[in-house]
């Protein structure tokens, strides 16, 4: 169908800037009165500052003697920013998700891979509610053995698994969460007939 044309202009006042200079690539979030970003030219930081302006200030810092905080984007949601943290700008293979509340900085970690267990990249995950729900790779000898779905309220730090599946068999490649429902979809290798399924999880019920 053809796109309605706009009926009115919103013309909308600039709050504030924020000035970065040369090489001043962001990754950024934001909640209800802050903005967050980590520059490409310094990634082992994250600061903020008020939408209304001030000075900006360096939340978080990346645990590793040379790390970087800019390899997946930032998720902030319900007073916690979901980050990943890699020694170096080229680590894939050794990282650490972490949750990190916005109102006292207290911290959880989620999940750690040191000794090649997975990429970054085959973390997948999603946040709603203060509960924070993601997919996970495991590598062994080489080889994708099992896929992981799991779940955990970051105000009480309760975690659980919600099932276990060979890696041999599907990718589960998306993970979705919305009050306590989590949708997962499960991509069938082409050995295994290379169909799509849409899984439906209640934690409550365990169904």
């Amino acid at each position: 169908p053809a796109i309605e044309p706009a009926t009115e202009t919103l013309r909308v006042n600039l709050i504030n800037s924020i000035p970065l200079g040369k090489e001043g690539e962001v990754l950024s979030a934001m909640d209800d009165h802050n903005i967050y970003w980590i520059r490409f030219k310094d990634p082992g930081n994250m600061f903020r500052m008020p939408f209304n302006g001030g000075t900006p200030i360096k939340v978080i810092t990346t645990k590793y003697d040379q790390g970087s905080l800019g390899f997946m984007f930032p998720s902030l949601t319900d007073h916690w920013i979901i980050l990943g943290d890699t020694p170096n700008a080229r680590s894939l293979n050794d990282w650490t998700i972490r949750a990190v509340n916005t109102d006292n900085f207290s911290e959880k970690i989620i999940l750690q891979s040191t000794d090649h267990s997975a990429s970054l990249f085959d973390f997948n995950f999603d946040v709603d509610g203060g509960v924070l729900v993601w997919s996970n790779r495991v590598l062994q000898s080489g080889k994708f053995a099992e896929d992981t779905v799991s779940r955990m309220n970051l105000n009480d730090g309760t975690a659980s698994e919600l099932f276990r599946a060979e890696g041999d068999q599907a990718v589960w490649a998306m993970v979705k969460i919305s009050k306590d429902i989590v949708v997962a979809e499960q991509d069938l290798l082409n050995s295994t007939g290379a169909n799509n399924n849409i899984y439906y999880f209640d934690p409550n019920t365990k169904q």
